[in-house]
């Protein structure tokens, strides 16, 4: 659970999973700017979104 300051928002709950995956601060910043503008006083909102991770890695000469 995190506190947020905002004037609709109180908390926001992270599951662990996620936070193994990426920083909290990021999750929130982009909650602040995706999220919070369409929520209103009392309201309990449930997000689901999706983590991709891309990697490559190049070894050798080419």
């Amino acid at each position: 659970m995190f506190e947020i300051d905002d004037e609709n928002v109180e908390a926001v709950f992270i599951n662990k999973k996620i936070l193994k995956k990426m920083d909290e601060n990021r999750i929130i910043r982009v909650l602040q700017s995706k999220v919070f503008p369409f929520i209103s006083d009392n309201e309990i909102l449930k997000v689901n979104f999706k983590l991709k991770i891309f990697y490559d890695a190049i070894e050798g000469e080419f």
